[in-house]
């Protein structure tokens, strides 16, 4: 899970940077009340329509099957000068 977790954060940064311009970039990795391990990479740059069609989405495919093979699941929120957010939740390694 550390590893799959590593590749996707690298990805959501690379992406933020190579796309979205942004000053800031975020990570944290936290276990919730559930026991379930949480990634979040934000961003402050451009954001983007995560409703329109993308051009060249292999690095979120990545991710997101990243996140399958983890057992876990994937989102991204992102709307035009907002910034970006992926979040992975993977369940508990405990369970």
């Amino acid at each position: 899970m550390a590893l799959l977790m590593f590749h996707i954060a690298r990805e959501g940064v690379m992406n933020a940077i190579k796309h979205a311009e942004p000053t800031d970039i975020w990570i944290d990795i936290a276990e919730d009340l559930s026991g379930d391990v949480v990634l979040r990479v934000r961003d402050n740059g451009t954001g983007f329509d995560v409703n329109a069609p993308v051009r060249d989405g292999y690095g979120i495919r990545m991710m997101h099957e990243r996140a399958n093979v983890g057992g876990g699941t994937f989102s991204i929120t992102s709307s035009r000068g907002e910034g970006t957010m992926i979040t992975v939740r993977f369940p508990s390694p405990r369970r």
